[in-house]
């Protein structure tokens, strides 16, 4: 039984406006847990964590296909397909994709997959012993665990990509036009979708970077690199 199976049963309306309620709570991007982060960072002297960097063959691969979409694999390898190049066809608009699929390496999504899944399957297997229902626990682990975990992880990504740009000297405004029209071309799914999708809607993603905090690190950043100056670090 999947996690649609499970939710099926349920009132449609009351089933969207869970999900939208659910899906605000969980693609919040608290800007202010950031802020405290890097102050107690600097407090403590702390330098950003990138060494994990230092060893990655970083290589960009262009895979002919339909598909509208990126990925970043292990060892900084980054695989665009030429159906997304077919409708992001500026510097900038490229440069968004490659910065979210670099942020996933840098916040090393992979590995704190990897080590939540286990953790998720550990938490599976001891509440199966209390209540065998094994269709119904994974669904519910996917809606209350899964599904959630990797959309702050998108938004992270989000988050740290549009960073990146604007320090290369693309325009960060650019990246919420992406998400935008990510939107159009998959066709804005309902609320109810978005809440059973590993990615959040692409109109809250667009919102988020296009939040007055966010935006202004960046263009300062941006400015910097237009005018030559190197930039510090955001991390």
């Amino acid at each position: 039984m999947e996690a649609e199976d499970v939710m099926q049963h349920a009132s449609p309306n009351k089933d969207a406006s869970t999900a939208a309620a659910a899906q605000r709570n969980d693609e919040l991007l608290d800007d202010r847990w950031v802020a405290e982060s890097r102050r107690r960072g600097k407090a403590r002297g702390a330098q950003p964590q990138t060494k994990h960097l230092n060893e990655l063959n970083w290589e960009v691969i262009v895979v002919r296909d339909n598909l509208v979409n990126a990925m970043c694999l292990p060892g900084g390898k980054i695989v665009v397909f030429t159906g997304l190049l077919d409708h992001f066809k500026t510097d900038a608009e490229i440069a968004t994709v490659l910065s979210h699929e670099i942020g996933h390496a840098i916040a090393r999504h992979l590995p704190e997959m990897i080590t939540k899944g286990m953790w998720f399957t550990i938490l599976q297997i001891v509440i199966l012993q209390f209540i065998y229902m094994p269709d119904l626990i994974n669904a519910m682990s996917n809606l209350l665990l899964r599904l959630p975990f990797s959309r702050r992880m998108e938004i992270e990504a989000d988050h740290i990509g549009v960073m990146l740009q604007a320090s290369a000297g693309f325009d960060p405004r650019v990246a919420p036009t992406v998400y935008e029209k990510l939107g159009k071309i998959a066709g804005n799914p309902s609320a109810l979708k978005n809440y059973l999708s590993t990615h959040p809607s692409s109109q809250k993603r667009a919102e988020l970077l296009s939040r007055a905090q966010v935006m202004e690190e960046a263009m300062q950043l941006y400015r910097e690199a237009r005018a030559g100056h190197g930039t510090e670090g955001f991390l």
